[in-house]
């Protein structure tokens, strides 16, 4: 399994590609090695906003968690699953 990526691009080569803007644009940060295991941040498309690109931490929480990240991650790796175990109990 892969926990590191890459994005090297320049935000405007961002926005130019997805034709739509970075919702925090100054918080953007080309980096050569995005380490998940890190807690680090990515860009994504959410569908409650598909009009910008919001920032976000890589890996998942179930719905109703309000507990801490790091806790959960000791619990159960969401950074890479099989989307059959989301139909599963943790």
């Amino acid at each position: 399994m892969y926990y590191k990526l890459s994005n090297i691009a320049d935000k405007g080569e961002i926005e130019s590609l997805y034709s739509i803007p970075l919702l925090y644009p100054n918080l953007y940060i080309p980096k050569q090695v995005i380490d998940g295991l890190g807690e680090e941040n990515l860009w994504i498309r959410t569908i409650e906003r598909p009009d910008v690109l919001s920032l976000s931490i890589w890996g998942l929480l179930p719905h109703g968690y309000d507990g801490d990240w790091k806790t959960f991650q000791q619990i159960k790796n969401t950074l890479n699953f099989h989307v059959d175990s989301l139909k599963d109990d943790i």
